[in-house]
This record gives structure tokens, C-alpha cells and sequence, in this order.
């Protein structure tokens, strides 16, 4: 299998696991194990730091939520759709 990463095509930021879950360099897979096969309902949850960069650039592209037990945090739940596999 090819290395890949995961490509969010709206913004052309990458999937990362972790507190803050896109980047411009992402996580590179080799292996058939990813976020499109651990979150199986058609959505990909993503969070920033509120009010961060990454946060203020996608706005108008990403509809954040505030969470309730992180004030300093905004979550979304993306579309798989917007997302695709792109090969390194």
C-alpha cells in the first residue's frame, strides 16, 4: 500500500489524530487503519483551540461549536464526504 494522508478539500488542511486534528502536514498511513475506518457514522470529529489560528481561518468553512467541558476548545463533525485519500 502507498503512503497517504487524509485531505480535508475545503480548507487543504490534513487529518491528524490528537487535541487538535488538522494540520498543513497531517499524519502519513501505510496501513488500511484510519479515520475513515474508526468513525463508521459519516462523520469525522475535528477540534481547535478557540479562537487559534486554524480556528479563524476555517470558519466560514467549518461550523465550530464551543464544548462543554473545554471553554478554550471548538469541535465540528465533518462530512466524510469532504474528505479524500491523497498519496504521497
Amino acid at each position: 500500500m502507498k503512503p497517504y494522508r487524509i485531505k480535508h478539500v475545503p480548507t487543504g488542511l490534513y487529518y491528524k489524530p490528537g487535541e487538535v486534528n488538522l494540520s498543513k502536514h497531517g499524519k502519513v498511513y501505510t496501513t488500511g487503519g484510519n479515520a475513515f475506518s474508526y468513525f463508521t457514522d459519516g462523520y469525522i470529529p475535528v477540534s481547535a483551540r478557540a479562537n487559534s489560528k486554524l480556528h479563524t481561518s476555517t470558519k466560514g468553512v467549518i461550523q465550530w461549536e464551543k464544548t462543554a467541558y473545554y471553554p478554550s476548545r471548538v469541535s465540528a463533525k465533518i462530512p466524510v464526504e469532504q474528505f479524500i485519500k491523497e498519496e504521497i
